[in-house]
């Protein structure tokens, strides 16, 4: 794994760990004012799982699509050549 992709986890990590913690800590009161106040973004964009499929059709996750697949199978024969 390369330093930059390291880099990435780590921030990552930092960032799953402050959702973790606001989640834990926040009150219903809390959670449900923060709904309220965000709740007109449910009406623009994709929703979550649009988004994910989307990530897995363009080929953001290793091996789980055709397309990233096929990029590997070239960059192995690129590799032999």
């Amino acid at each position: 794994m390369g330093t930059n992709k390291k880099l990435q986890t780590k921030k990552m990590e930092k960032i799953v760990e402050q959702v973790k913690k606001y989640f834990e800590e926040a009150t219903q009161e809390e959670l449900d004012k923060a709904f309220e106040e965000l709740k007109h973004w449910n009406e623009i964009g994709p929703t979550v799982d649009e988004y994910f499929e989307n990530l897995k059709k363009y080929g953001v996750y290793p091996n789980e699509t055709e397309n990233n697949n096929e990029k590997q199978t070239s960059a192995n024969e690129d590799t032999v050549s």
